[in-house]
């Protein structure tokens, strides 16, 4: 899969910025073609209400070409679906290989046209004991007829950490990094925080005070290429993370 801007005919929106991932940023995708597109490594031990969050648009042949997720535990020994069709805002379709049509389908499945950009979310409180667990998005195209596909963005998984073990560095993501510019900050603690962006002179880029939510968008598309650093703080400290635009 792709990353970059999208301009297909039909699938040509982004959520947040202006780029997201996709299986062909311009027009059709392939035949006969197995792409993946793979997530970070999560550590879901003590976090409560752990989500899989993100947004998706897609044209695919109905009940031929599909998209789904899958989740590992082991480090890529054993991929299973991640959900079912029953799971709300989650799956389209719950059919199976019947000799007819469908024959990757595996059971739970995104299929069909739904091309605006939507909310996809599943709860992982299943999951909420393992310390080492990657998703990955599953496109499949058979030999014939193509559309446009699939695209994402916003990918994040959002949890609470307990007090025990909520640290700083537990608190937040930054993604993607490196980026063109458009970086999400997922945020997953009660506590407010400011956070300021400066280049490698020290030279402050950017700065907001007091945030609280989950999500918040650093926009970059302003800046040269290279190495900047964003300061995090909160009342009970600082952290510093690097952004690459490239």
């Amino acid at each position: 899969m792709e990353r970059g801007v999208p301009a297909g005919p039909i699938l040509n929106q982004a959520v947040s910025g202006s780029q997201v991932y996709g299986t062909n940023l311009t027009g059709e995708h392939s035949n006969d073609t197995v792409a993946y597109l793979y997530t970070g490594c999560y550590d879901l031990n003590g976090v409560t209400n752990p989500t899989l969050q993100f947004e998706m648009a897609f044209e695919l042949e109905q009940d031929w070409d599909l998209m789904y997720m899958e989740y590992t535990t082991d480090n890529g020994n054993i991929w299973n679906v991640l959900g079912s069709a029953t799971d709300p805002a989650w799956y389209n379709s719950s059919r199976n290989p019947n000799g007819v049509n469908c024959f990757n389908c595996v059971g739970a499945q995104w299929t069909g046209t739904d091309a605006v950009m939507k909310t996809y979310s599943y709860d992982l409180s299943p999951f909420n004991a393992e310390n080492n667990i990657t998703f990955r998005y599953v496109f499949i195209s058979d030999q014939s007829v193509t559309e446009e596909g699939v695209v994402i963005d916003n990918v994040v998984v959002t949890g609470t950490l307990s007090n025990n073990s909520n640290t700083l560095s537990d608190s937040y993501k930054v993604f993607p990094n490196p980026s063109k510019g458009d970086f999400t900050l997922s945020w997953n603690s009660n506590d407010t925080f400011n956070y300021s962006v400066y280049d490698v002179t020290g030279k402050l880029i950017s700065t907001k005070l007091n945030n609280s939510g989950e999500k918040h968008f650093i926009d970059l598309n302003n800046v040269a290429q290279g190495m900047y650093f964003l300061n995090i703080t909160t009342a009970t400290g600082a952290i510093t993370e690097k952004l690459i635009v490239n």
